[in-house]
């Protein structure tokens, strides 16, 4: 309500009574002829100001002018307390929100120390994710680069590859879980820690299989390759590795994030990291990942 009322008298003020007012002045002084003879200017000018000082009139209106000028400057001042109360109750909520969070983290994560179930995990993404993940990104880089023959066009492919639809989740869980391996490293929290890498191993068959279809349509065998198959077995023996050890932990309920969410707590599911190929059955068509449906 004040607000309008503000506006209304600004509008008034400002856009209709100032310009007529000042207007009829000034047509006024013209016809007396002030612009011609600024002495006889002043004498006018004193000659109002004293009669408008005298007259009975007057008094009501700067009454009623500091009247509205009084009630202008309470308007602002509730206005600016109203902001602070504002301000403050947005603050208190801030930090109720900052205190819950905080609230609901575990004793070693307000300290920022890994324990437990959130150090196994944190061991498993660096001593397990982080190597087989490389491996397979240096295989695709160095497969890229022998089919095209292009350091740009290799670069350009595998930032593609990346933001596929397939292997976005793949990428956003390795850009959160870099944090361990930033500099200084980030704490990770175990529940984003937990869903990061989930993220990580929904996309992950897709990644491997850009790696897979570069190797099949170029007709390379990898196992065989001189210059490739070092990576190609490097990748294999990572991914067992983190295979085996991620079996441990998705038949653990610690790694359960709540009643709506299973996070990495699946212990009747295979891996959706994927079974690798048996050494005996490697051929070009087939050289990776068994089929996500192949029997356990």
């Amino acid at each position: 309500m004040r607000a309008k009322f503000r506006w209304l008298f600004t509008f008034l003020f400002a856009g209709v009574l100032l310009p007529v007012v000042s207007e009829f002045f000034i047509e006024l002084a013209r016809q007396d002829g002030m612009y011609d003879d600024p002495k006889r200017t002043i004498d006018i000018v004193m000659d109002w100001i004293s009669w408008i000082a005298n007259h009975h009139l007057t008094h009501y209106a700067i009454v009623g002018l500091g009247g509205v000028t009084f009630g202008l400057w309470v308007d602002a001042l509730l206005r600016r307390r109203e902001e602070t109360v504002a301000n403050s109750q947005d603050q208190v909520a801030i930090d109720e929100g900052a205190a819950n969070e905080k609230g609901s983290l575990t004793e070693a994560e307000q300290r920022e120390v890994y324990e437990g179930a959130h150090e196994e995990l944190m061991l498993f993404v660096a001593e397990r994710v982080f190597p087989t993940c490389e491996a397979i990104y240096k295989l695709q880089d160095a497969l890229l680069r022998r089919i095209v023959g292009s350091s740009t066009v290799a670069d350009m492919a595998m930032s593609g590859a990346r933001a596929s639809y397939w292997v976005q989740p793949y990428a956003e869980g390795m850009d959160y879980l870099h944090g361990l391996v930033s500099s200084p490293s980030e704490y990770l929290y175990f529940r984003e820690m937990i869903e990061a890498v989930e993220r990580v191993e929904k996309g992950y068959r897709a990644y491997v299989g850009v790696a897979a279809k570069l190797s099949e349509e170029a007709g390379i065998i990898l196992k065989d390759d001189p210059d490739l198959k070092r990576l190609y077995h490097q990748w294999r023996a990572n991914h067992q590795s983190m295979y085996d050890a991620y079996d441990r932990i998705k038949i653990d309920s610690r790694f359960k994030i709540d009643a709506n969410s299973t996070g990495l707590f699946r212990p009747a599911r295979k891996s959706r990291w994927g079974e690798l190929v048996g050494a005996s059955s490697l051929s070009v068509s087939s050289q990776f990942l068994k089929p996500e449906d192949t029997p356990a």
